[in-house]
């Protein structure tokens, strides 16, 4: 079962350390075309850069399998999921 993470960035970057191998799906918290998919690891979606990573009006799905993300994107966004053309999952 997929973890959402809404104004829970220090669950969100637990979560990240504790499954470094899973799935991230970076999106907007309302509905909308944009959808990212990330491994855990990607250098965008952790990056000490940022400080706000589930606030903002964006959020966070993750798993450690990727299929259940994409069944999480068709079932709630009724939407394909993008991959990071970084990381590329």
């Amino acid at each position: 079962m997929p973890k959402v993470f809404i104004n829970d960035d220090e669950g969100y970057l637990a979560w990240l350390a504790a499954n470094p191998e899973g799935f991230v799906i970076n999106c907007e918290e309302e509905p909308s075309d944009y959808n990212r998919l990330h491994r855990a690891s990607c250098g965008t979606i952790r990056t000490p850069d940022r400080t706000n990573w589930t606030q903002a009006g964006y959020m966070k799905v993750c798993s450690q399998d990727q299929r259940q993300l994409v069944y999480w994107a068709r079932s709630n966004r009724h939407l394909e999921l993008v991959s990071c053309q970084l990381c590329n999952p």
